[in-house]
């Protein structure tokens, strides 16, 4: 799926939209499964709330806790995703637990993801950088609105500013790919008159809605995160072992026997970044 021109493309640009990894009938399935897990999650308080943006649900835990997807390999550990992951981070891959779903209109900001995004001398600026966000959005941002909008080629620099600016245009079935150091916003705004125009984020915060393409259907995301070992990778998940809302996901994170053979039967190192990892999770095995 993935050849090393979109390799090239990925380390050059940052990002990459691998086409139609998913069948239309797979991204109904999955849409009906966070449906149901929305529901669950609701009635056992664990979303976290945002005031600003009461449409929007977190579902709080990776996707490795949640049982909905176990016949789909929890989607961290499905095959396209694997390999997509491989060819363009490296054979040995990390996974620690960073993984969610939300629904529903959410924040909007650029911003970037990696530890030393404001400092040009940090350690995430030397060497290559293996650390990447998987996005797997679950409903049409070709021609509507709430996709990702990012800067192309801003994970060369600390700037917010650099880069010039686009929203992906990303359909059903497709993977996104971006670097963590990368300038991104969410939630993406098209305007009805003006489709093809790319409005930063601080305008499309006020921009009314009947001046906005509407989006296809309720937004849905599915989010993870890949890493290749090295200090880059190590020093991300000490510094999000500190932050309390990392650890409150990780506390609802999940890691048995079943899980572990699909990590290993995929090369792929498991870690729990908190001694707490998954202690609210039932199906989580110490």
């Amino acid at each position: 799926m993935i050849s090393e021109s979109d390799s090239q493309a990925y380390r050059r640009e940052g990002y990459l939209r691998v086409k139609g990894v998913f069948s239309p009938g797979e991204v109904q399935q999955f849409r009906q499964k966070i449906e149901s897990l929305r529901t669950r999650a609701i009635s056992e308080g664990i979303v976290m709330p945002v005031p600003r943006h009461p449409k929007v649900v977190l579902i709080i835990g990776d996707v490795l806790g949640m049982p909905e997807f176990k016949e789909n390999r929890y989607v961290v550990f499905d095959d396209r995703i694997v390999d997509i992951a491989k060819r363009l981070l490296g054979d040995r891959l990390v996974y620690f637990g960073d993984s969610s779903i939300q629904t529903g209109e959410g924040l909007r900001g650029y911003h970037k993801d990696n530890i030393d995004r404001s400092n040009s001398d940090g350690l995430d600026w030397k060497g290559e950088y293996r650390l990447a966000q998987f996005g797997v959005y679950l409903q049409d941002h070709s021609k509507h609105g709430g996709g990702l909008k990012l800067r192309a080629g801003s994970h060369q620099h600390v700037s917010l500013r650099e880069g010039p600016a686009m929203n992906i245009p990303s359909e059903i079935g497709d993977v996104l790919v971006w670097s963590s150091r990368i300038t991104h916003s969410g939630n993406a705004v098209r305007l009805r008159a003006f489709p093809s125009l790319v409005l930063p984020p601080l305008l499309e915060r006020f921009t009314p809605g009947f001046l906005r393409v509407p989006e296809e259907q309720e937004r849905m995301v599915i989010f993870l995160t890949f890493g290749a070992p090295g200090p880059h990778v190590d020093r991300y998940i000490e510094h999000e072992a500190g932050r309390e809302d990392c650890r409150d996901y990780w506390k609802r994170a999940c890691v048995n026997s079943e899980i572990r053979s699909l990590a290993e039967g995929h090369g792929i190192e498991l870690r729990q970044p908190i001694p707490e990892y998954g202690s609210l999770n039932p199906h989580h095995q110490a």
